[in-house]
């Protein structure tokens, strides 16, 4: 190893262990390293151990990760013991992003951060390898790689970094990039985070490009498929755990950030497995969503919501006591009731304790009837799709709530316990 290779792993593994020393740029860590790694492939294992020696030191996971690291961890283990060498070097630092993207995604906005992390250095990626003349299979990575960046950060409303991960699709020699790039930009029109006027923009500028010679215009498809080459490359076994890695990362991806893990799969059909990196980016998001504790939530939520824990804990115990409190009163009266019927004079009559105030029920306001008292989840989508349009500063962060407080539900029915949190949020729309 040269010289100038030992240096570059130093800085690679130092560069993310620097990151983590920043706390606000935590949940972007995983996210950077991941195209990071998929332009260098050497130097991927030395990111890696940086971005889990970070996790380890820095970062305090709160949230038991879900099943798509099971099937990451597994698909990494087959990796490592049947795959060659570059094969190897890429999932170390793959497995690495995955493992660790729960221990610093832990409320919605840390995934919006980390989703637009990943787009902007996506893009600067790609757009690095177009100035540099990057071709062949590494330009048809590079751009799947851009694409899925293009879903995330849309997904996370970053427009224009966006664009700027279209711009990388298109500069560089890639057909299968630009059918990731359009995959992509259908996702997210139908998940509605990306405006019609966007889309054909979008489409206005892949066509001019493809008038003006663009590099893409003259690359050929590859008859190079990812499933096919990790059955090649790691056995049925591989194939399996690599679509139950799918599976899995689909379930647990928040709607919004599910164009980017199409794209990724749509890229797979014409690329070889290495292209598929920023998957294990996306099973670490899903991992973090999909958590037994239940969905992520926003940070402001969090708190209210430990809060709210508190106070009905705190409502429990007193409970509990009041009970125990009647529990013995009605076993003083037992005794009382004994001694009469044994003959025994009659105790002084202890005259009984004021009645308890009932606890107040949820005013009812008659024009908006039950839907005041229980948020209805259904009246609350269609207020967001009728009159969000007046909210464009609003909209996004709706969405998101709907999307947070969707688990919740009962037959489409909030719990009292979340009237206040709707107020707080959807108060504009209720007045």
């Amino acid at each position: 190893m040269s010289p100038d290779e030992v240096a570059g792993f130093v800085g690679l593994g130092a560069g993310a262990l620097v990151l983590t020393t920043h706390r606000g740029l935590n949940p972007a860590v995983p996210a950077i390293a991941a195209p990071a790694a998929v332009a260098w492939p050497h130097g991927a294992p030395a990111l890696g151990a940086g971005v889990v020696l970070g996790a380890l030191t820095l970062a305090r996971p709160h949230r038991l990760p879900g099943p798509a690291l099971l099937f990451a961890l597994a698909l990494a283990i087959v990796i490592a013991v049947t795959g060659d060498g570059g094969l190897v070097r890429g999932g170390a630092a793959a497995v690495a992003i995955a493992v660790v993207t729960p221990a610093f995604v832990r409320t919605i906005e840390d995934l919006v951060l980390a989703c637009t992390a990943f787009g902007l250095t996506s893009a600067v990626v790609a757009l690095g390898a177009a100035v540099a003349g990057v071709g062949g299979v590494r330009a048809d990575i590079l751009a799947v790689a851009a694409a899925a960046g293009l879903a995330a950060s849309a997904g996370a409303g970053a427009r224009s970094i966006a664009a700027a991960d279209l711009a990388g699709v298109l500069a560089l020699p890639s057909k299968s990039g630009l059918i990731a790039a359009a995959v992509a930009i259908v996702g997210v029109l139908v998940v509605r985070r990306l405006p019609s006027i966007d889309a054909i923009l979008a489409a206005l500028a892949t066509a001019i490009a493809w008038l003006a010679g663009a590099p893409f215009a003259h690359a050929h498809l590859r008859h190079v498929n990812a499933f096919t080459d990790t059955y090649h490359r790691l056995g049925s076994v591989g194939v399996v755990l690599f679509v139950l890695l799918l599976g899995t990362t689909v379930w647990g991806l928040p709607r919004p950030f599910a164009p980017g893990l199409v794209a990724a799969a749509a890229g797979a059909v014409f690329v070889p497995l290495e292209a598929t990196a920023p998957l294990w980016l996306l099973a670490g998001f899903a991992a973090s969503s999909s958590s037994p504790e239940g969905p992520l939530r926003l940070a402001r939520d969090e708190q209210r919501l430990v809060r709210r824990e508190l106070e009905l804990e705190a409502e429990r115990q007193a409970l509990a006591e009041e009970q125990r409190r009647l529990r013995r009163r009605r076993l003083a009266l037992d005794e009382r009731e004994a001694q009469l019927a044994a003959g025994a004079p009659a105790p002084v009559a202890v005259a009984p304790p004021p009645p308890r105030p009932s606890a107040p029920q949820a005013a009812l306001d008659p024009t908006r009837g039950l839907f005041y008292a229980y948020r209805d989840l259904a009246a609350l989508r269609r207020l967001v799709a009728e009159r969000g349009a007046e909210f464009p500063d609003r909209l996004d962060e709706w969405v998101i709530y709907l999307e947070t407080l969707e688990p919740y539900a009962e037959n489409g029915i909030l719990p009292i316990r979340f009237e206040q949190v709707v107020e707080d949020v959807f108060g504009p729309l209720l007045a």
